[in-house]
């Protein structure tokens, strides 16, 4: 094949195999394109919002898109904490006339799966040379679990950005070029309007990548090595320690009671397993060493030598020049990225609702992360028994909360070969450091395993709330997103040596032996894992809102009231409600949003009459009048399948003896009111509420 087809015929052909395979996992969806959605009613609904936000603050009100104020009304939100995903809503302004939002929604949703596995394929085909070996890995981070499993949760299905800047500045400091630190910068740049984890991720990255590079290292022989054939206790330990993680996973809850493992997980323990595994190695470097002692030694290296017995850590610093060579080219990349980043930047430090909302960030780090039982829990169905064995909650019997971690039990297999030859071969060494950072952030502040949280075992990522720009990422989780990345580069560089020394036919089995295992791993072998799809279509009370309202915003009541940020909530109701505005248009005074400062919920909380909204409690008159002469609010929409039989009567009495209500619309689901009277709020009640939009209006 390779002596027929040329280079660019090569690519051309597996990118477009690649696009075709994109949308394969909701094809189910097609007949739906434009009235339906990959995922659920929560996390899914924010998505299509944030585009839809983007293009009418852009073009309708010519105002910040950072900042809305159609929902949390009448303070607002700032969305730099949100799960913004700004970019998206940037390409929507400029088609929304010709596409209708959910159809650009969903394909929106196959572009980041194709764009994902297009910045693997360039990213392993830079590190290889293999095209081949770029496809399939591609197809092993385009559609790994971790990616596709997100039902649709737009902004961690587009990391793409952040692989391309991987590209990039990998490429840069290998050939020192001032044009490819700019564009690393701002490819680093960008990612933070996908998603602002995507830049922590580079950021985190570049910090490895130069560390690496400021501070190279090599392992030489020093005269004395193991006997030939024999295999060094530091290559077997990976292989060890994978067996005795798997072996514990499928370990029963009971058997784990009897043998009291749950007794070791702490701190203490965690320390003394490191420090017997440096000991052991050194113990082995000795005891090969006197063994060999006979033999003549290598003259000793320049540089700065440990030695560890038969093995010497030679450590060799960059010259003055080299130095700060390096260092002007990642300063480049941080002035590009900063500079690329400035709107956003701008929007976060001028607010300080967005800084005080990281205080509730430790309930979520300990929530949102991975845990570990699930990095071997298959996704493909015809191993759902094995799965649900090892993902079961021993604590709670439901399935694992937070992020699922598996990669494929290939690419484990691939990720501790390269650990094992962690000293033997130099190119894998930085993906491993990188590997190790990510994985041990993704786990969170303290080890979680089948559903158990070890708060004795304390991790790293306990310290993030303590650091700049690191404290923000409440979702721990999301660190498997490059952790995967980095999996599947170590599995490529391991597999290059062998395929380069293949002859071409035998290639193309290998590539295939590769590509339908990675497809059965991945759920897309031999039939595609179905993801399911919502409704998205706009209930009729909103659009006869819409129909009513003719493009003039007022202040909408959607009841049950809901006030939600990330894992602190007050009320009950469906995200999807709030994707319903994208019809009406109107501001809500209840919204959802990833973080907000506690102060929104104070504000909130003195409101007439808000906790009864909160709560579904019965409600008076005196309290719903007392609520729309604060707010002035506009519109009511309230949901009869939301209440009981007797606290629904007393809301529909209450707004029935209201003056100044009009009932617009009802069906067996949903009634409706327009306020048409709307009374001046007096100083004990409203006066100093900060109203942030135009001047009521009656229909």
């Amino acid at each position: 094949m390779s002596t027929r087809w040329s280079r660019p015929c090569r690519h051309a052909v597996w990118i477009v195999l690649l696009f075709l395979l994109a949308p394969i996992h909701f094809l189910q969806l097609l007949p739906h394109f434009s009235t339906h959605l990959v995922g659920d009613v929560l996390d899914t609904a924010e998505y299509p919002w944030n585009v839809w936000w983007t293009a009418h603050a852009l073009l309708d009100h010519q105002s910040n898109p950072f900042h809305s104020n159609h929902m949390f009304y009448p303070l607002g939100m700032n969305l730099v904490q949100h799960t913004y995903t700004f970019l998206d809503g940037l390409w929507y302004t400029l088609v929304r006339p010709w596409v209708p939002l959910l159809a650009f929604h969903n394909l929106l949703t196959w572009m980041s799966i194709f764009l994902n596995s297009l910045a693997a394929y360039v990213l392993v085909f830079r590190l290889t040379g293999l095209s081949g070996m770029a496809f399939i890995g591609a197809l092993a981070f385009g559609h790994s679990p971790i990616l596709t499993s997100y039902l649709g949760t737009q902004s961690l299905i587009e990391p793409y950005l952040f692989v391309f800047f991987v590209w990039a500045s990998y490429h840069l400091f290998e050939v020192r070029r001032y044009g490819w630190g700019v564009l690393a910068g701002i490819l680093l740049g960008l990612a933070v309007y996908n998603y602002p984890y995507f830049f922590v991720f580079g950021l985190v990255w570049l910090t490895v990548l130069v560390s690496y590079r400021l501070f190279p290292w090599s392992v030489k022989p020093s005269g004395v090595s193991g006997e030939p054939g024999r295999a060094r206790i530091g290559t077997v330990l990976p292989w060890l320690i994978f067996g005795l993680l798997f072996a514990l996973t499928l370990l029963s809850r009971e058997a784990w009671e009897m043998l009291k493992i749950s007794a070791f997980f702490n701190t203490l323990n965690g320390l003394g397993f490191l420090t017997g595994i440096y000991f052991l190695l050194k113990a082995e470097d000795i005891f090969t060493a006197k063994r060999k002692a006979g033999r003549e030694a290598d003259p000793a290296p320049s540089g700065w030598v440990k030695r560890l017995g038969p093995r010497s850590l030679e450590w060799r610093p960059p010259g003055g020049k080299e130095t700060v060579r390096i260092l002007t080219l990642s300063a480049l990349v941080l002035a590009a990225a900063l500079l690329t980043t400035f709107p956003y930047t701008q929007s976060y430090l001028t607010d300080p609702g967005t800084r005080s909302a990281v205080k509730s960030l430790p309930i979520d780090f300990e929530t949102f992360s991975v845990d570990l039982a699930s990095f071997f829990a298959p996704m493909h169905p015809w191993l759902s028994g094995l799965s649900q064995k090892i993902a079961a909650d021993w604590k709670l019997g439901r399935p694992l909360l937070g992020t699922h971690g598996f990669f494929g039990y290939l690419w484990m297999i691939l990720l501790v070969a390269g650990i094992s030859f962690f000293f033997k071969r130099p190119a894998l060494r930085v993906w491993i450091m990188a590997w190790l950072v990510f994985f041990f952030f993704c786990l969170g502040p303290y080890l979680k395993f089948h559903g158990i949280t070890y708060t004795g075992l304390v991790l790293p990522g306990t310290l993030l709330p303590k650091l700049p720009l690191l404290g923000s990422t409440r979702t721990l989780s999301r660190f498997v997103v490059p952790l995967t990345l980095c999996t599947v580069v170590i599995g490529c560089l391991i597999l290059k040596d062998f395929f380069q020394k293949c002859s071409p036919g035998s290639r193309v089995f290998g590539y295939a032996g590769l590509g339908l295992v990675t497809a059965f791993e991945t759920a897309l072998f031999p039939y595609p894992l179905q993801l399911p799809i919502t409704d998205y279509r706009v209930p009729a009370v909103y659009q006869s809102l819409a129909a009513r309202a003719q493009a003039r915003e007022g202040v909408l009541l959607d009841l049950p009231l809901q006030t939600k940020s990330g894992e602190h909530w007050k009320g009950k109701r469906e995200t999807r409600t709030f994707f319903y505005q994208t019809v009406h248009g109107q501001y809500n005074v209840g919204g959802v949003s990833s973080k907000l400062d506690d102060s929104v919920f104070a504000f909130f909380q003195k409101l007439p009459g808000v906790v009864a909204f909160w709560e579904q409690r019965p409600i008076t008159r005196e309290e719903l009048a007392a609520f729309l002469s604060v707010l002035r609010v506009d519109w009511i929409v309230l949901e009869k399948s939301r209440y009981d039989p007797k606290t629904l009567e007393t809301y529909l009495t209450a707004l029935a003896q209201t003056p100044g209500l009009k009932k617009f619309f009802e069906d067996a689901d949903f009634v409706g009111f327009q306020v048409l009277q709307k009374p001046v709020p007096t100083s004990t009640t409203g006066a100093a509420l900060p109203i942030r939009h135009g001047p009521a209006w009656i229909g």
